[in-house]
């Protein structure tokens, strides 16, 4: 299923016309993602164990969560809960026009994907 997953990731950003180059991991990975990796040219880079700073995945993990628990503080204070799910595509959203690309800076980073 990660295989899968990672592969419709990769596919979508070739056809916006970019392709990972480097990518940095936790402590493992799978043989099966290894074999992928080498066969689209995809170097790797393993974070040592307890190291997560230098894993930018993490960094991007933590402020995505806070961004999306600050949303939910925004919303009704008799939101159900359990249609929290239905808010991820809407924080995907926001936190992509309120982050400055990678590539370039100038841009957002939904714009860079997007527009």
């Amino acid at each position: 299923q990660l295989h899968k997953a990672y592969k419709i990731i990769v596919d979508d950003l070739a056809k916006r016309g970019f392709r990972p180059k480097l990518q940095t991991l936790d402590n493992e990975v799978s043989d099966i993602m290894k074999d992928y990796k080498d066969t689209e040219n995809i170097d790797y880079q393993l974070t040592p164990v307890g190291l997560h700073r230098r894993n930018l995945a993490e960094r991007a993990i933590q402020t995505f969560k806070e961004h999306f628990i600050a949303g939910l503080c925004s919303t009704h204070p008799d939101f159900p809960l359990v249609l929290w799910d239905k808010l991820i595509e809407q924080a995907v959203l926001t936190i992509n026009i309120l982050l400055p690309s990678r590539v370039n800076p100038q841009l957002s980073a939904h714009a860079q994907l997007y527009v």
